[in-house]
């Protein structure tokens, strides 16, 4: 039977770092109608397994129908080359009815460019 529906929680893990994400992103199901992934916190996460993430996402776009992230708290990796990562993958999930991304707590790394991605 075939995963559609994929859902996370690692907030506030030290231990959740770049390997970790990165390994996480590769083993994704081929196609996902909703991906709910809470990362608050995860002080360990670098603009790397961001970047894997977001790779991850834009390659599973098309099926992509929910994407709730949530990166609260992570006001130093939380950066404006992050969200424009995620606002690529973002744009290739055409069938995309709905985006959470919850941001709080960001605003030390992030400019009003990136926001504005």
């Amino acid at each position: 039977a075939d995963v559609r529906d994929v859902s996370f929680s690692f907030a506030m893990s030290k231990a959740f770092d770049d390997e970790a994400c990165c390994f996480l992103a590769e083993s994704l199901p081929k196609q996902i109608e909703s991906l709910h992934m809470d990362l608050s916190r995860c002080s360990a996460l670098t603009a790397t397994g961001f970047n894997a993430l977001a790779l991850a996402i834009e390659l599973r776009g098309p099926t992509v129908e929910v994407l709730d992230l949530h990166l609260a708290g992570l006001a130093t990796t939380c950066t404006d080359e992050v969200v424009e990562a995620l606002a690529n993958a973002v744009s290739k999930c055409v069938c995309m009815r709905r985006l959470n991304l919850v941001l709080s707590g960001c605003s030390q790394a992030l400019t009003e460019d990136g926001f504005q991605k």
